[in-house]
């Protein structure tokens, strides 16, 4: 299905209605994204300073966007990455990426690997979990997205970059006094260094799925869609 490894670039330049769920700050790939290609851009903590052109942004939880009766079927193309581990319910969500997608659109989904080291090292240095409440790996995801009505087209592991270690992690609001940045860059540093996809080592999963049914979702009491 893909001529190149660059998949995000392939599916985008495809899509002629592409759904950002989770898009934070902004995503490199914007950059590529043809001009006449519609997109909404979603997240409920983070607003992005500049849009693509033909972008419009929704300050909101991806479920309640999601159903919305306006988007059943709207989509082509979802970018889902560092979406599913943040959600109690994953399936519930994949039911949801379903009913926004027109048949045989396709879902870009990134997670991290619970079983592997860096998700646990991330989970374990931050007291809320750093916000990964579900932990999800290749075989459970692969089985939630089927569930909900997908494919699995194509799949591999995601390397960890560490950046997020050097540059994001907040370790003097969380009362970490004896060390110092250069020390945490020291300890990123070597991760990079020694855990490598080689030694079995890697942050996830980047992998694509295609709607090819339908899937219900469960209902809340009062008989309605949740």
């Amino acid at each position: 299905m893909f001529s190149s490894n660059n998949w995000v670039q392939e599916m985008i330049e495809r899509a002629a209605r592409i759904l950002d769920a989770g898009c934070g700050t902004g995503a490199e790939w914007w950059s590529n994204k043809p001009a006449d290609a519609q997109m909404i851009a979603v997240d409920l903590i983070d607003i992005p300073s500049v849009l693509p052109p033909n972008t419009e942004f929704f300050l909101s939880d991806i479920e309640s966007f999601c159903a919305r009766k306006e988007f059943e079927g709207y989509f082509s193309l979802i970018m889902a990455e560092h979406v599913l581990e943040h959600f109690a319910d994953p399936p519930q969500v994949a039911a949801l990426f379903n009913r926004v997608l027109s048949m045989n659109g396709l879902v870009h989904v990134g997670i991290p690997d619970a079983s592997m080291f860096s998700d646990r090292f991330f989970r374990l240095i931050h007291p809320e979990g750093g916000g990964h409440i579900s932990q999800l790996t290749l075989e459970s995801l692969k089985d939630i997205m089927a569930v909900a009505g997908f494919d699995l087209l194509i799949h591999r592991p995601w390397e960890e970059c560490w950046a997020w270690l050097k540059n994001n992690y907040d370790w003097r609001a969380r009362g970490i006094r004896h060390i110092t940045q250069d020390e945490v860059n020291y300890i990123a540093d070597v991760f990079l260094r020694e855990l490598t996809p080689e030694k079995g080592y890697y942050y996830g999963w980047e992998c694509v799925f295609e709607k090819k049914r339908d899937a219900p979702l469960r209902t809340s009491p009062d008989g309605s869609g949740i």
